[in-house]
């Protein structure tokens, strides 16, 4: 389903005029999301936005968030409250699409990923909830998740992986939690803050639910990343009141799954049914899937074992593609010379898709190779081998663990995140081929004839080297010091 088959423009403004009798508006496309198509409808110095969304599937939902939106702004808490209707209604259907005119909040979205958005987000969550008040607990958590769904079929982990996270949703005893009105997908881009009002709004009530209060947590907790990197969320809203700790703790880590289960079922029957509403590329609907695959059904860390050879060589050289060692390619996995070895993989079914290679020698221990496959990236692949690794070097002679890297910035700012700090750097200098470049770094000789040169350098130098060759780098050596060090 397309935006334009929800409802077209000129539609839009025949309802306009029919409905709220806005007649002379300018209407302007504004980007609806993945199940709504929206519009800024503008009328000299009044504005609002205008919502369709599918009639079958969300329109019952849809009317009981506007009504929700509404209780909100009545609350204080800028919620875009639906304008009624000539009739008063809060929305109409025309040919299967469910529309709304909405109140226009102002504002810009909460800085997800700063301690300080962390903490709006929690505290307007917490104060949403409290001025919607509670609910009796129901029979079914939503969302409804139909285990024999046709299009759970695309991928062969899902139909266990919702499994898995009903068993534990379950366990959980959902009646003993706090129920009421839910947001059902509080992303920071439905938090607005308005410096000028002092106000932060939350919109896009098109999820509305009723359910336990920590499977919204739950929601916005998944935004950000992980319970660990949004604790101040969690304690902002806690700080609010409208769950316990003791509450949270015990329900959030299932809660989390069932989200994660919701994003899976979701994004599998749109890209069964090729629904590209609010996408332009049906990547995005692969890597929604592919998301809650990461935390649902992660890729398992382990040792190495001589038959991942051509998988290992196969993802070390994709994933150094895109990198400043881009042709550093390994047909076969090289052996090291050390005390001790510790080689893991990261696998995904019989795929190799992350490697870290560590060698000891004496109380210093190298990383050789941490790569993950461009595909598999974003999940934690990297982090959780560099944890595995260290684990395994405890008890080991090392007392230092280093590693050896140039200029990729995302690779660098891996290694600070983690603890590594740049104690030495010195030059990898490339001539190029041909003998006009070679000749500068060293003179031909029988038998030899260089085609391409590497050279080390040493870093006062640098200036004289980058003038003369083109493919320069800075070689870093990071360092940590490890537990008993």
């Amino acid at each position: 389903m397309s935006d334009s088959a929800l409802l077209s423009p000129s539609a839009l403004a025949r309802l306009l005029a029919e409905q709220w009798r806005v007649s002379t508006a300018e209407i302007t496309a504004h980007d609806g999301g993945m199940s709504s198509s929206t519009w800024v409808v503008t009328e000299g110095a009044r504005r609002w936005l205008a919502k369709a969304v599918s009639a079958e599937r969300y329109g019952q939902r849809f009317a009981s968030g506007l009504a929700a939106a509404t209780r909100l702004d009545e609350a204080g808490i800028p919620a875009g409250a639906p304008i009624p209707t000539r009739d008063g209604a809060l929305t109409v259907e025309d040919d299967g699409a469910a529309v709304a005119l909405l109140s226009w909040v102002e504002g810009s979205p909460v800085e997800q990923h700063t301690t300080d958005g962390m903490r709006l987000v929690g505290r307007t969550l917490a104060r949403a909830h409290l001025a919607l008040g509670g609910a009796p607990a129901r029979a079914h958590i939503e969302p409804r998740l139909d285990p024999a769904a046709p299009h759970l079929w695309i991928r062969p982990w899902i139909r266990p992986a919702l499994a898995a996270a009903r068993a534990a949703v379950e366990a959980l005893a959902p009646d003993t939690l706090t129920w009421g009105p839910l947001h059902g997908d509080p992303a920071a881009e439905a938090f607005l803050v308005d410096p000028d009002a002092g106000t932060v709004g939350l919109i896009d009530w098109g999820a509305y639910t009723v359910g336990p209060r920590v499977f919204d947590l739950a929601s916005a907790v998944m935004y950000a990343g992980s319970p660990e990197k949004s604790r101040p969320l969690i304690e902002a809203y806690l700080a609010e009141g409208a769950l316990s700790s003791a509450e949270v703790e015990r329900a959030l880590g299932a809660m989390l799954g069932w989200r994660w289960a919701s994003q899976a079922y979701y994004f599998a029957h749109r890209i069964a049914t090729g629904d590209m509403t609010g996408i332009a590329d049906p990547a995005e609907n692969e890597r929604g899937l592919a998301d809650a695959k990461a935390y649902l059904d992660p890729a398992r860390i382990r040792a190495y074992r001589p038959a991942d050879e051509t998988e290992w060589a196969r993802c070390r050289a994709v994933a150094f593609l895109d990198t400043a060692y881009y042709d550093a390619v390994e047909p076969r996995k090289p052996v090291e010379e050390a005390d001790a070895v510790i080689d893991l993989v990261a696998v995904d079914g019989d795929e190799v898709v992350g490697i870290l290679d560590v060698a000891v020698r004496g109380d210093l221990a190298t990383i050789e190779t941490v790569c993950v496959h461009p595909d598999h990236r974003r999940y934690g692949i990297a982090t959780r081998l560099l944890r595995e690794a260290i684990q395994r070097l405890d008890g080991s002679p090392a007392r230092v663990l280093d590693a050896w890297t140039r200029e990729d910035a995302s690779a660098l700012a891996w290694y600070s995140a983690h603890g590594f700090v740049e104690e030495h750097t010195y030059l990898h200098a490339y001539s190029g081929y041909g003998s006009a470049n070679t000749s500068r770094m060293a003179e031909p000789r029988d038998p030899f004839r260089p085609v391409i040169i590497f050279a080390h350098a040493q870093r006062e130098h640098e200036q004289q080297v980058r003038a003369e060759f083109e493919r320069v780098y800075v070689c870093r050596r990071l360092v940590k010091q490890l537990a008993g060090s």
